[in-house]
C-alpha cells in the first residue's frame, strides 16, 4: 500500500490532521483484508469487513469515511459507492424510533419496533428492508394516514440549515424565482460538464454525455419547474447511467432509487414496502427551499418507484407572493 501517496491525497481533501494517522491505518488495515480475500466480489470483501468492524465497535463514521477516501485515493469507484452506501442515510431508522416515541409515545414506539434491531452505522443496505418493511406495516396499520406521513414529511436525515444557506444567498440574489431557477439548472448541468471532464463521480455515479443530456432534456431534475403557485420537482436516477441502459422496468426502478432503506428491495423487480415511506424522500426535496424561503412548506409526492411509477416527482407549494 502507498501509505505515504494517501497521507498526501488526505491533506490535499482536507482531512484534519488530527485524524489522518487513523484514516490511513484502517486503510492499511481494509488493503490486507483485501489481499486475503483477492478470490471474492468487491461487494463481498466490503461486507465482510463491514461485519468486522461492526463485530469489534469500530463501526464509526470516520472509519468509513477513511476507506471512502481510500477507494477514492486508488480511483476505485464501485468500492467508493458500496462504501459510502454504508453510511448514507444511516440515521433514519433511530430517527423514525425517536420520532415516533416523541409524538406518539414510548409505549407505542415499543409495540412497533418490538422484535427488531436497529441496524448499526455500516449495515449493508441488503439488510435494511426487511426492517423498513416491517415498520411501516406496523405503522400503518396502527395510525391513520396523515399521523403516518406527519412522522416522515419533514425528512428522517439529518439535514443542517447551513448545507443550504449558500443556494439562499443565490436566491436573494436573483430578481426572482424563475431568474433563480434558470442558474440553478445551469449551475447544475456546468457541475455535471465539469465532473464528466475529469472522470469524476456526481455522489456516488459517473457522469456520461448520454446523463447529461438526460438531465438536459428533463428540467424537473436539473432545477424545478413552476407552474402558478407550485415547484415541480423529479429526482435524478441514483445510478443514472445503468438507468438509461437498462430494458427492464422493474430494475429501471432498481437503478432510479436513492433509498439506503429501500432500494435493494427493488431488486427483485418489485417491492412490499408501503409509497408512504417515500414521504421522506419529499421532505428531503422541500428541505432546501424551505432554508432558501426561511419557512416550512407543503409538499405532495406525486409519483413513486415503490407504486411502479416511472420515476419519484413531488409538487412544492410555494409561498405566497413568490
Amino acid at each position: 500500500m502507498d501509505k505515504t501517496g494517501f497521507h498526501s491525497f488526505l491533506i490535499q481533501k482536507g482531512t484534519p490532521e488530527g485524524n489522518i494517522d487513523s484514516y490511513v491505518n484502517i486503510a492499511v488495515r481494509f488493503e490486507d483484508h483485501i489481499t486475503m480475500t483477492s478470490n471474492e466480489s468487491c461487494n463481498e470483501r466490503i461486507e465482510a469487513f463491514t461485519d468486522e468492524l461492526i463485530e469489534s465497535g469500530e463501526n464509526t463514521r470516520d472509519n468509513y469515511l477513511a476507506l471512502a477516501r481510500y477507494a477514492q485515493f486508488r480511483q476505485d469507484y464501485t468500492a467508493f459507492r458500496l462504501i459510502v452506501e454504508l453510511i448514507d442515510g444511516c440515521e433514519v431508522m433511530q430517527n423514525l424510533y425517536n420520532k415516533v416515541g416523541i409524538s406518539l409515545g414510548e409505549d407505542f414506539r415499543d409495540g412497533i419496533f418490538e422484535g427488531v434491531v436497529l441496524p448499526p452505522v455500516g449495515t449493508p443496505n441488503t439488510r435494511k428492508p426487511a426492517v423498513t418493511q416491517t415498520v411501516m406495516g406496523r405503522l400503518e396499520r396502527q395510525t391513520d394516514p396523515q399521523t403516518c406521513r406527519s412522522l416522515l414529511i419533514d425528512c428522517l436525515r439529518d439535514l443542517p440549515d447551513e448545507s443550504y444557506f449558500q443556494e439562499r444567498e443565490k436566491y436573494l440574489a436573483c430578481n426572482s424565482l424563475d431568474d433563480y431557477l434558470d442558474q440553478r439548472g445551469a449551475d447544475f448541468l456546468s457541475e455535471l460538464e465539469t465532473i464528466k471532464e475529469e472522470g469524476g463521480l456526481y455522489y456516488t455515479q459517473p457522469v456520461t454525455g448520454e446523463v447529461i443530456e438526460f438531465i438536459r432534456d428533463n428540467p424537473e431534475i436539473s432545477h424545478g419547474v413552476r407552474r402558478a403557485n407550485t415547484l415541480f420537482q423529479t429526482k435524478i436516477p441514483y445510478m443514472t447511467n445503468e438507468y438509461l441502459k437498462e430494458a427492464d422496468d422493474g430494475l429501471k426502478r432498481y437503478h432510479y432509487c436513492h433509498c439506503p432503506w429501500v432500494r435493494e428491495s427493488l431488486k427483485a423487480g418489485s417491492s412490499q414496502i408501503s409509497s408512504t415511506f417515500c414521504n421522506c424522500s419529499a421532505g428531503f426535496i422541500k428541505k432546501p427551499w424551505e432554508v432558501i424561503f426561511g419557512q416550512h412548506l407543503q409538499v405532495e409526492m406525486l409519483e413513486s418507484v415503490l407504486d411502479g411509477d416511472p420515476r419519484c416527482r413531488f409538487a412544492i407549494q410555494l409561498p405566497d407572493g413568490v
